[in-house]
């Protein structure tokens, strides 16, 4: 157990200071824990030193300039031991169906340099169910010579906030903990409490593992589900929006979501895969997981098909088609920056080499763009000339502006492509010669 019970009096080190480790470490900074962030992106550590945020996420940039280099420093890689937690927030990637284990191996050969006796280290990447026992433990004790559970406390305790809201979220989230043993998982729940209102003990590193893979999972699981009933609705010229709507009216016990343009971000899009590799160690067969992911790809591909469909007699009278695409982010609410897995990147790799694109996201500046073959502007600008509109991420600025008035710009005959229903009830006010779509 720690040489002093308050744990308060102790410094956080944050591995990886992307959306996950930013955000934690400035919230741990709030309640008045000495925090220290590493990265070793030069890029965000030298914009964290500036003072500015590398993304944006609502109430960071102000608590950013609140505690930099007061309780809050930022550093390339570990001094030496100074810290007396160690928490792991760098990404997992997946090539395929493997992890990428590189960050991971690369962060824990870090903490293990500068672990000392009674440190506790906290695993909060997603990963497979196994993984911080197995890859975790060994490279901990290989790079310090000490032993886990003996020595030092390891515990897994996943990041479940959504990008937009994580500032609000780690607040108000009940924290998920699991140890190595008792006393890490006890250590890990002290140092969360100081956080989140509640928090659930589980009974084993593995299981805190999990919750993370289903809670993610299952999402993308019910999301797909509407896009696939989005187009079967299509099939029979139906409105799936007035389908679903009409079939979770009054009725509460299954809410089914509204469709999307596929599901994006950076966790949806992964994590069905880690279950998958996590299911494949112990040889149980999980159809469902990947499922998803195919029905998402199936939407982009029907998204892209009926404008490819709309173009082809305009690319007929010899003229090249414009499309203009608003809403890059992967999710316009809660507002975002992150481009990661963002189905409208897929959409315009799709269509860009067919057709002149131009772009616009309400959150993402335009001189941060840089999608081959589309070309940044402005809301308004986007539409005139455009013979395709796509409307792919839900930001509420959008609906700030009236449907005809930013059709009647567009070149005739025109697709006003409204993925996410923005402006469906204002649909009859469309000028001639422009057809709305949705999913």
């Amino acid at each position: 157990m720690w040489r002093r019970t308050d744990v308060k009096t102790r410094t956080v080190g944050i591995v990886g200071l992307g959306y996950v480790g930013l955000t934690l470490a400035l919230t741990f900074a709030e309640m008045g824990l000495r925090v220290v962030g590493v990265d070793v992106d030069e890029r965000v550590v030298g914009e964290l030193h500036s003072g500015r945020a590398h993304f944006y996420e609502r109430g960071l940039q102000e608590m950013l300039l609140k505690h930099l280099n007061k309780n809050f420093t930022v550093q390339r890689a570990f001094a030496g031991s100074e810290s007396d937690v160690y928490v792991v927030c760098v990404g997992t990637p997946v090539s395929g169906d493997t992890l990428v284990t590189a960050p991971l191996a690369s962060s824990l050969a870090a903490v293990a340099r500068v672990l000392k006796r009674h440190d506790l280290v906290v695993l909060r990447s997603t990963v497979p169910a196994g993984t911080t026992r197995e890859i975790g433990i060994p490279a901990l004790e290989a790079g310090s010579g000490l032993t886990a559970g003996k020595d030092f406390f390891v515990a897994f305790a996943p990041e479940r906030t959504v990008e937009g809201k994580a500032m609000e979220e780690l607040r108000t989230l009940p924290q998920v903990v699991g140890g190595y043993d008792e006393a890490s998982r006890e250590l890990a729940g002290k140092l969360f409490h100081l956080i989140a209102p509640v928090i659930v003990p589980v009974a084993s590193l593995e299981a805190a593992e999990m919750v993370k893979l289903l809670n993610n999972t299952y999402r993308d699981l019910v999301f797909s589900y509407a896009n696939e009933i989005a187009m079967l609705c299509h099939a029979y010229g139906l409105s799936a929006h007035e389908v679903i709507r009409a079939a979770n009216h009054g009725y509460v016990r299954d809410p089914i979501p509204l469709p999307s343009p596929g599901v994006g971000g950076p966790c949806l899009t992964k994590d069905p895969y880690l279950l998958h590799i996590t299911a494949a160690k112990k040889r149980v067969p999980m159809e469902l997981s990947l499922k998803s992911r195919a029905i998402h790809r199936n939407t982009i591909d029907h998204l892209c098909g009926r404008v490819e469909q709309f173009l082809a007699g305009v690319a007929g009278r010899g003229e090249r088609p414009e499309i203009f695409v608003a809403g890059l982010a992967f999710k316009g609410e809660p507002e975002t920056s992150d481009l990661r897995g963002s189905s409208a990147l897929e959409i315009i790799e799709r269509l860009a080499p067919q057709y002149a694109v131009r772009v616009y996201d309400p959150v993402v500046k335009g001189e941060e763009i840089e999608i081959p073959g589309a070309m940044p502007v402005s809301f308004e600008e986007g539409f005139k000339g455009a013979h395709v509109a796509l409307i792919l991420n839900n930001h509420r600025s959008f609906r700030a502006h009236a449907l005809k008035d930013l059709a009647c710009g567009m070149a005739r005959p025109g697709l006003f492509f409204d993925a996410w229903y923005l402006y469906g009830r204002d649909r009859g006010t469309l000028p001639e010669g422009i057809t709305y779509a949705t999913l």
